[in-house]
């Protein structure tokens, strides 16, 4: 549990965006209790148990009191896994990504209520040479939005090489909106045969809506990832996220836009920085070359049918760079085009011995805006700043100092100080 204060009505970026949807730029005290059990069912079969309810006190909350995990997972022989409810994403790169190394997948969101089948890594060979990984994902998105109950499909599939201290990892991650019922045009098309052309990715025919009959059925989107990485005592890993939305990106129309990471992490822990990383993100070109400039694509947007984009009880569900504007014309999704740096670090102040010391995320970034489409939340040139610094380990709880900042031009700059305990019994 914590508690945020700032000079202003809202706190600064960091102290809301990708924190799993647990806050918002206005929370002041939060908590939340997790629980999960795991138990071996056979020799093959492990099945894990869990749940954490949140609080937030912020007026823009909604409930303030809700359900944020409640699933079941049951693991084959370390490999295959089946999820079932709410549980959110993994913690990728030491949780210093702004984007959890995933363009269009980030933390910024509550967890979705779904299921996921995943193919852990699986190596054809004794010496794990070569592998593939795969996941299989449904989602079920909330009903206040302009398409209600709209649903959220996602597989992905890699090819894995890993030869001494270097691993490639190379693939495709898909996404598509589709299902749902909206007010101006009724119920969107459903069943098998439909359910098929969005997974296939298939113009929609009759029963689809105005454009989705000659185009794919469903708002599409994906990324290629590419992710290298060499490792001895020092691990060095880039990761490369290509973003596309329609068939003219997913053949590089809109290149270099995507995300760019360079990960550096301490594998033997011997010194007191932990891991670095330093990002780009890029998303100026949009297709310009290849659509023309007066016909570039709008990330994030569908503006024939799922109006409220690509969100989750209006937060972003990739990059948190881009925002939400309910009140913004045609489309929701706003501040669209821009380029950012990234810094993040974690490391450890020396107390008095190695294994008595103060742990310290440090996370900076600069966002330059474009502002191809005006909105109430257009920005130009921003940057935010956040720093965490572990007072107390485990004696007997932990206690963490935060504090942050954000400076947009022609706003008035944003301070924030947080204080939050936390405490592990298993």
């Amino acid at each position: 549990m914590g508690g945020a204060y700032s000079n202003t009505e809202e706190l600064p970026f960091y102290f809301y965006k990708n924190t799993k949807g647990r806050l918002s730029d206005q929370s002041e005290f939060y908590g939340t209790l997790m629980l999960d059990y795991s138990f071996d069912i056979s020799r093959n079969f492990n099945m894990i148990l869990g749940g954490a309810a949140s609080y937030d006190n912020s007026p823009i909350a909604g409930n303030h009191i809700w359900m944020d995990e409640l699933y079941s997972k049951i693991v084959y022989k370390n490999q295959i896994s089946l999820t079932l409810g709410r549980k959110h994403q993994e913690e990728n790169l030491s949780g210093l990504s702004a984007s959890n190394a995933n363009f269009a997948w980030s933390l910024n969101t509550r967890a979705m209520p779904g299921l996921q089948l995943t193919l852990d890594p699986f190596y054809f060979d004794r010496f794990d040479t070569f592998g593939v990984s795969a996941s299989f994902e449904q989602y079920l998105l909330e009903k206040d939005r302009s398409v209600s109950r709209a649903q959220i499909h996602h597989k992905n599939f890699y090819l894995l090489y890993n030869r001494k201290s270097w691993a490639i990892k190379a693939g495709i991650e898909h996404y598509a909106m589709y299902g749902g019922t909206s007010e101006f045009y009724g119920e969107a098309p459903s069943g098998l045969q439909n359910y098929l052309k969005v997974f296939f990715g298939r113009e929609g025919g009759s029963e689809a809506i105005g454009g989705e009959r000659q185009n794919v059925i469903g708002n599409h989107l994906g990324t290629y990832v590419f992710d290298i990485s060499y490792t001895t005592n020092v691990k060095y890993n880039f990761v490369y996220n290509h973003f596309f939305e329609d068939g003219s990106s997913s053949k590089f129309s809109n290149f270099p836009d995507g995300s760019y990471a360079l990960y550096i992490e301490d594998v033997d822990n011997r010194n007191l920085w932990k891991a670095f990383i330093f990002e780009i993100y890029y998303t100026k070109n949009r297709s310009k070359n290849y659509n023309g400039p007066e016909n570039v694509e709008q990330y994030f947007n569908n503006f024939l049918f799922y109006k409220s984009g690509w969100s989750y009880q209006q937060r972003i569900l990739g990059v948190p760079f881009f925002d939400f504007d309910s009140s913004a014309p045609r489309g929701s999704i706003v501040n669209d085009e821009f380029i950012a740096y990234h810094l993040g670090m974690n490391a450890e102040l020396a107390k008095y011995s190695r294994r008595n010391t103060f742990p310290l995320r440090l996370l900076l970034t600069h966002v330059n805006y474009s502002n191809s489409r005006p909105s109430v939340l257009s920005k130009s040139n921003v940057f935010y700043s956040y720093l965490d610094i572990g007072l107390i380990q485990n004696n007997p709880f932990n206690l963490n100092i935060s504090f942050g900042t954000e400076f947009s031009e022609g706003d008035k700059p944003i301070f924030a100080a947080g204080l939050s305990v936390s405490k592990s019994f298993f």
